[in-house]
């Protein structure tokens, strides 16, 4: 087993994430087929070793390994990521169980082994599906790697929301709002359990306990008062049982994780033991779709609730995002052969967002990576939405300037008022959490020009964003980005990590098409993503929010400009001016070209303009001289009487 480590070392390496991993393996496709007389002899090892030890205490032990890790409350000796505590379950439950007769205790090392043959195991592992696709098995591979984030009150919290608006409607109270309450006291219970032991007196040994719950238990979790066979029955909808998988095949097991259906393990009449609570908040969406499904019978009226509750929600988030702004909904349009309707355009200032919404779910078989379901649900969601926002925004760019009226299902009138816009952007949302860049990959020849979100990235991404000009400067760039049909490695969350670190203000080409398979990489991140990460030089952020409090002429464009200075040259300007009082920067990032000329002056009278204006000439010959092709500079004015205050910013 050492000599197989370390003939796939490379995949192992801890200085790797698991994103870099894949990427050595789909650069190095000819690794599949050398690893084919490898894959029998994993396997073996792998299920060996699960037969070998207690299961219940194994899993419990690999659980709280991944989340003391995850907490810095351990060194970790290995990355665990959720797909392998959801996958050695699912092994587990085919070769194991209380009867097995497995009595040893795993201990650390036999948990490392254990999971570095499982990450093996899922990247060469081909089902029957994949052997003739080698673009299906990529795809598979992805998804399974897609990681857990933390623990989403976003999530949590529109869900409720949606229950709420879902039986307002049908004018009932649904079950699916106490089996949610249930499974969010359970993770809290178990969440509490793991808080209660501190990194100093941490010992895996005794995880069995926190993750193992008596019938009792889990019914005084939850919240409405029904007798155990009604309780039982609930339990059922998210229950395996030791055995369950005894007749599938391990490729089969590989094909999806079964683990997102169900959360719970059955023990015995008055035991439980849940292995993956974090993976079941994760995907707390598809568990309330079923429970309304099972127990409502209300798949129909459901569906369309949450069609019409998520352009609410998309409402509601743009008018919190953009005070007073102007919300227009379901404009109804034609253009030459063309007609739609529109879901939403907000008009902010000189900005237009015209936002499309989609509310389709995701089925099983894309996850297991068949092409034709996914190209079906690509064409349905995503080509349709990128296609309907980009025909609406281009007819409100050809009438910019002017007052344009659009009908109105059921009558009335949309008149838009575009005199004062000078930008269109684009935007899809959609209910689903979607893996839209893997799609993409599949799909290079279809030009998705616009930023395809789900809800819930866009609640996160205006949650990180305070600032008006900084949701405003992302939606842009995030447009710029996919219309130069730019190819990118990681999800939204990734993206927003590397606005929050560098503002999309990188030498990379980000702005302007690729080359040919060209990827760009981008910052990737595990866990949350928070505010916290956000690098800006203070006195810069100090602008910025002094120019959204007093809203001086044209601040909104200032501020923009300011959002486009990258972090090393604010640094540079900041330290220059506190030295030298005066900076003349020439910011020759690639692909940007863009001159920042920064003095202190404690007004701007005639004279001053003058100097300004010959200081902007001489730069601008410089410049032209060197064959520099500028696309914009700016001034900033400082106060000098109070510590890098604001005056304001003069753009030529």
């Amino acid at each position: 087993m050492d000599e197989l480590f370390r003939k796939y070392s490379f995949l192992l390496d801890e200085t790797n994430g698991i994103n870099d991993d894949f990427q050595n393996i789909k650069n190095n496709s000819n690794l599949y087929e050398d690893a084919e007389e490898d894959v029998e002899l994993i396997e073996n090892y792998l299920i060996t070793m699960l037969k070998k030890f207690s299961q219940v205490d194994m899993l419990a032990k690999i659980e709280m390994l991944r989340i003391a890790g995850l907490k810095g409350m351990i060194e970790e000796k290995i990355k665990i990521y959720q797909f392998h505590v959801d996958y050695i379950t699912s092994f587990a439950l085919k070769v194991g169980g209380m009867d097995s007769g497995a009595t040893e205790l795993i201990n650390e090392d036999g948990i490392l082994k254990i999971v570095k043959l499982t990450t093996l195991l899922i990247m060469f592992k081909s089902h029957d599906l994949h052997k003739k696709n080698i673009k299906s098995k990529h795809f598979n591979n992805q998804y399974q790697f897609i990681r857990l984030r933390e623990f989403s009150e976003n999530k949590i919290n529109v869900l409720r929301e949606l229950i709420c608006y879902f039986d307002d409607k049908n004018k009932k109270t649904s079950a699916s709002t106490e089996v949610l309450q249930f499974i969010i006291r359970l993770a809290e219970k178990i969440s509490d359990n793991i808080e209660s032991i501190s990194s100093k007196y941490f010992d895996a040994n005794y995880s069995y306990h926190l993750f193992s719950f008596s019938f009792k238990r889990l019914k005084d979790l939850y919240i409405k008062s029904i007798s155990d066979e009604q309780f039982s029955e609930i339990l059922e909808l998210f229950t395996f049982k030791w055995g369950d998988f005894n007749d599938v095949e391990i490729s089969e097991i590989i094909l999806y994780d079964r683990m997102e259906e169900k959360f719970l393990i059955k023990l015995s009449d008055n035991s439980y033991f849940i292995p993956n609570i974090y993976n079941a908040l994760d995907k707390i969406t598809d568990i309330i779709e079923r429970v309304i499904f099972s127990i409502e019978g209300d798949k129909l009226k459901f569906e369309e609730s949450k069609g019409t509750f998520l352009e609410e929600k998309i409402n509601e988030i743009f008018l919190k995002s953009f005070p007073n702004s102007r919300v227009l909904r379901n404009s109804q349009w034609n253009k030459d052969t063309l007609d739609g309707e529109n879901d939403l355009t907000v008009l902010y200032e000189n900005f237009a967002f015209v936002v499309e919404a989609k509310s389709n779910g995701i089925r099983k078989n894309i996850k297991k990576g068949i092409l034709k379901e996914i190209n079906s649900a690509y064409q349905d969601i995503v080509l349709k939405t990128n296609d309907q926002a980009k025909n609406f925004s281009s007819i409100l760019k050809e009438n910019i300037g002017k007052k344009i009226e659009f009908k109105v299902i059921g009558g009335g009138i949309n008149i838009l008022d575009l005199t004062e816009i000078t930008e269109v952007i684009p935007i899809g949302v959609i209910f689903a959490d979607i893996p839209v860049h893997l799609m993409k990959d599949l799909n290079p020849q279809n030009n998705i020009s616009v930023p395809i979100l789900s809800l819930f990235e866009l609640i996160k991404i205006m949650q990180c964003l305070t600032l008006t000009s900084e949701k405003i400067d992302y939606l842009r760039k995030r447009y710029l980005i996919d219309s130069a049909n730019t190819s990118y490695h990681g999800d939204e969350y990734d993206l927003l990590y590397t606005y929050l670190m560098c503002g999309f203000n990188t030498d990379q080409r980000l702005y302007k098409s690729a080359e040919k398979d060209e990827k760009v990489f981008i910052h990737y991140i595990e866990g949350d993503v928070s505010r916290d990460y956000l690098k800006r030089v203070n006195w810069f952020g100090n602008l910025l929010i002094e120019l959204e409090q007093k809203k001086p002429q044209n601040w909104l464009s200032i501020s923009l400009e300011i959002c486009n200075i990258p972090y090393v040259a604010q640094k540079q300007i900041e330290r220059e001016l506190s030295i030298r009082g005066k900076i003349e920067l020439l910011d020759n990032m690639k692909f940007r070209k863009r001159v920042v000329v920064v003095k202190y002056a404690e007004s701007m009278n005639d004279r001053e303009r003058i100097r300004i204006e010959l200081d902007v000439y001489e730069i601008k010959r410089t410049a032209v001289h060197s064959g520099l092709e500028i696309e914009s500079i700016f001034y900033l004015v400082i106060n000098t009487k109070f510590e890098y205050k604001f005056s304001g910013i003069f753009k030529f």
